[in-house]
């Protein structure tokens, strides 16, 4: 599944008239996904981990969305062997407030066990559930660490927007 991933997103990168291209497990706007708890790893508090919804997204995806990374920097292939974590900015200020989150940990949960993800970047907030709807508390993870055969890819482009559909369905 990664290297057909993989293989593809270089491919798409590589087609004339693309400028940027990345993937996620889940687009802005169609709902939230992945809740689980948002633990600061230096936390002392008694009270519960608010829920924030995780998502699993490509070097390259904020680009490609158009999503401004405010702080930090996205992920890099040179990160696959470290646990590393971009946040939205509302995560950054409601858990983080006073302070910045680069360089902390967050708590990441998957299959049963904790990882501290540290965290490289800060982005601009994106909407889940609708335009109507404010901004959900997000985390994004590196899509290396979701073993799925699915993914939305998207890609931003200069040209002509049917000529780009039609290379990116032929590839």
């Amino acid at each position: 599944n990664q290297r057909i991933h993989r293989t593809l997103l270089d491919r798409l990168r590589k087609a004339p008239g693309v400028e940027a291209v990345g993937s996620s497990n889940r687009l802005p706007l169609l709902g939230e996904s992945w809740i689980n708890p948002l633990e600061r790893v230096d936390s002392a508090s008694s009270q519960a981990a608010p829920a924030g919804s995780w998502r699993f997204v490509s070097p390259g995806y904020f680009d490609a969305a158009g999503t401004r990374v405010l702080a930090g920097r996205d992920f890099a292939e040179s990160d696959r062997d470290d646990r590393v974590a971009v946040v939205s900015k509302r995560v950054a200020d409601e858990m983080f407030p006073g302070e910045t989150p680069l360089g902390k940990f967050l708590y990441q949960r998957e299959n049963g066990q904790k990882y501290r993800a540290r965290i490289i970047g800060i982005v601009e907030n994106a909407k889940a559930k609708g335009i109507e709807n404010g901004p959900p508390l997000l985390v994004y993870l590196p899509d290396w660490h979701l073993n799925s055969p699915a993914a939305f890819y998207v890609v931003r482009s200069a040209g002509d927007p049917g000529d780009i559909a039609r290379e990116v369905r032929r590839i």
